[in-house]
């Protein structure tokens, strides 16, 4: 007699079947309960809270206590030494009535027709536009261009509103390039696999789509496939993609010429593929040791992000049906590809960010089916590591979190004008440090650095890894010197910045192994820029 099988539990189950209260079968990429009802499904991998924390978690929770109790009692010591002088406690002052302010904040929430010229003034958000050539542009509050309301928007040139695009696909067509069709397929293969799932920058279905057809559309650009290509030629061996066959550091020195040519004309017109181009340009010139060029061109990316509004939520525009959902998906992630650029350059050359995170109201880029499950594959290095899934989305939203977390510190702490004491510099780091291990704690099982180093993960979690402990390294390197003036007052963590540092300095190496023995360093994507 046949054993009756039950249902089986899953340790997970997707948003959609927690809202309705009913069993989810986790499966991948989509749920029973969510295909049949035609639903987005996602699993919130960030919300398990059924693991126990790890060890670096508590320890850093030990540390942020003692932070606030030093904290607590510097206060304590300053309300008593200002009672014994009869000062005014700096703490007890009267409010400001911000009713009496009566900014307008809420004007988005305004149907248009109801909106005045008065509340056109007071807004103190800027907004989403169409300038000049009838692309998307942001105008903010101080500007007069802000008070402008230009309802005609197209998602794709024409002619007449950008009188560039026509003579560049006439000049550059989108398989005029002296490569054979074969090598360019190859180079196309290469980027996808080694390059775009660790930074996440192209929308691939959008783009393949036209290379597929062989057309050039707004998005698929003559620049955007060059850059593409010169960066992914770092990666090939064909003789045919180096500008000299028998030197292989010429490669791809053509393509980029070439971009650079189309990026001038471009450049007075530039849209969503032209901000990814250059920052595609600026990885490529850092594979060549232009870090000064490399520098300037992710600056440009991230002006004309700014430019575009691309770091801003879209999707009143969607609901609009001024732009479609693809469109603000590109948007998406081109925003969040130049940030994570933006930010590995500031770390990797000590400089200023562009970027600050109260400008950014963009939501973080969408678990795209197509990108987030698609089958990752090493095999064009004979090696036999072929993973089920990419997860690149994921690992994107998960380093981006790790930047968004320590950033807004490291640029206090390296500030050659910072007003903070070191203490308080050191207590911003004990936040930040528990901050980021709670992330890096709660990391799910595809994302997680195996405990073999024979088990591999696909190589763009690898970067995931390296970037987390490189932070954490950055973090306390400034209070190593600390260590000999708190001997004579230990306390449990006393010495945790020189632990941590030295531990994460391990992990990297770790890590590094790990990487060369899956998929030696032939492909190595920048990582020696992640590493200072």
């Amino acid at each position: 007699m046949s054993q009756k099988i039950g249902r089986q539990r899953v340790s997970l189950a997707c948003t959609t079947c927690r809202s309705r209260r009913t069993r989810c079968d986790g499966n991948l990429p989509e749920c029973g309960t969510c295909l049949r009802a035609g639903k987005q499904c996602e699993y919130p991998h960030e919300t398990e809270k059924r693991k126990p924390p790890t060890k670096r978690y508590v320890e850093a929770l030990h540390a942020r206590i003692e932070s606030l109790e030093r904290q607590l009692q510097a206060y304590q010591r300053q309300r008593l030494d200002s009672a014994a002088s009869g000062a005014v406690d700096p703490s007890i002052k009267q409010d400001t009535d911000s009713s009496d302010l009566n900014l307008n904040v809420d004007g988005d929430d305004l149907a248009p027709q109801d909106r005045g010229p008065v509340d056109d003034l007071a807004e103190i958000a800027g907004q989403l536009d169409i300038a000049e050539d009838g692309h998307l542009r942001y105008f903010g509050a101080p500007s007069y261009f802000n008070l402008l309301r230009r309802n005609a928007y197209g998602s794709t040139s024409n002619a007449e509103q950008d009188p560039y695009g026509a003579g560049l696909a006439v000049s550059y067509g989108l398989f005029d390039i002296d490569l054979t069709l074969e090598t360019q397929t190859h180079l196309l293969d290469l980027y996808w696999k080694w390059q775009n799932p660790w930074q996440y920058l192209v929308h691939r279905t959008a783009c393949q789509r036209a290379v597929d057809r062989g057309t050039y559309d707004d998005y698929c650009t003559p620049l955007l496939i060059r850059c593409i290509l010169a960066l992914a030629a770092r990666y090939c061996d064909h003789s045919d993609a180096r500008l000299d066959p028998h030197d292989a550091n010429t490669a791809g020195d053509l393509l980029a010429a070439q971009a650079k040519d189309i990026l001038s004309v471009e450049i007075e017109h530039p849209s969503t593929s032209t901000a990814a181009a250059l920052a595609l340009l600026a990885l490529r010139e850092m594979s060549v040791n232009k870090e000064s060029l490399g520098w300037i061109y992710i600056g440009m990316a991230v002006r004309i992000a700014y430019n575009l509004g691309l770091n801003l939520d879209c999707q009143t525009w969607v609901n609009q049906q001024k732009i479609s959902e693809e469109e603000a998906e590109i948007r998406r992630i081109t925003w969040w590809g130049c940030y994570l650029l933006d930010k590995l350059f500031t770390l990797g050359l000590g400089r200023p960010s562009m970027i600050r995170e109260r400008d950014i109201t963009a939501a973080k880029p969408s678990l795209l089916k197509e990108e987030e499950f698609v089958p990752w594959l090493s095999d064009d290095l004979g090696l036999s590591a072929d993973m089920s899934a990419s997860r690149c989305v994921s690992n994107l939203r998960y380093m981006t979190s790790i930047f968004q977390t320590a950033c807004p510190t490291l640029d206090e702490i390296y500030s050659p004008k910072s007003d903070l004491s070191l203490q308080a510099k050191e207590e911003m780091t004990a936040k930040a440090y528990l901050e980021l291990t709670e992330i890096y704690s709660k990391l799910p099982g595809f994302l997680k650095f195996p405990h073999s180093a024979k088990t591999p993960r696909p190589a763009h979690i690898y970067s995931l890894h390296l970037q987390y402990h490189t932070v954490l390294i950055l973090l306390h390197r400034p209070f190593l010197r600390q260590r000999e003036r708190r001997a004579s007052n230990q306390t449990s963590s006393s010495f945790s910045h020189n632990q941590i540092c030295t531990s994460s300095a391990e992990a990297i190496s770790n890590i590094l192994r790990a990487y060369r023995a899956n998929f030696t360093l032939v492909r190595s994507q920048l990582l020696c820029h992640l590493l200072r």
